[in-house]
């Protein structure tokens, strides 16, 4: 009886209702609170919030598939959801979509920002997760399969192991 309780507790965790389950554990901090209206589903079967922008959502399964082929995992589709933010900019120092979240100066150096670049377009995020499975991207997705691969990897800078980096290009 026990197992059976479980079980349905787990397949309940996974479920989507009106949002992803929380299925991977992840350290991620919401940095920004954004509406989200899963009104849209990919192919594939992955939410989605566009905000009404036009973006090709088959292009979401593509990239997913692509990283789930490359790590050599199994990527639940309902486990994660898809935000498309409406007040994304162009840098005009870096021609990046980017958040309108302030990120701290130094990973932009790290990224070969300069100090006078920062100094007058500021330094701002280009993904980030909310509520731990809920991507936060630009309309071009470039960062997409990185925050992806975070979450469903559990390791929070993706970027420092090669076997994940190479499934990022």
């Amino acid at each position: 009886m026990k197992y059976l309780l479980v079980m349905l507790f787990v397949l309940i965790g996974c479920e989507p209702s009106d949002g992803p389950g929380y299925c991977y554990e992840n350290d991620s901090m919401t940095l920004k609170h954004y509406k989200i209206d899963f009104s849209e589903r990919t192919p594939g079967g992955i939410l989605v919030d566009t905000t009404e922008q036009n973006i090709g959502l088959a292009k979401i399964d593509t990239l997913t598939d692509e990283l789930e082929s490359c790590l050599g995992i199994s990527i639940s589709r309902e486990c994660f959801g898809v935000k498309i933010p409406s007040d994304w900019f162009v840098s005009e120092c870096s021609g990046e979509e980017l958040l309108p979240i302030p990120a701290d100066p130094t990973l932009c150096i790290a990224k070969g920002l300069s100090e006078s670049d920062i100094a007058r377009c500021g330094c701002y995020w280009r993904v980030e997760t909310q509520n731990h499975n809920i991507i936060v991207t630009m309309p071009n997705l470039k960062l997409y399969k990185a925050e992806l691969a975070r979450i469903v990897t559990g390791e929070n800078n993706v970027w420092i192991v090669p076997q994940i980096t190479a499934c990022l290009q």
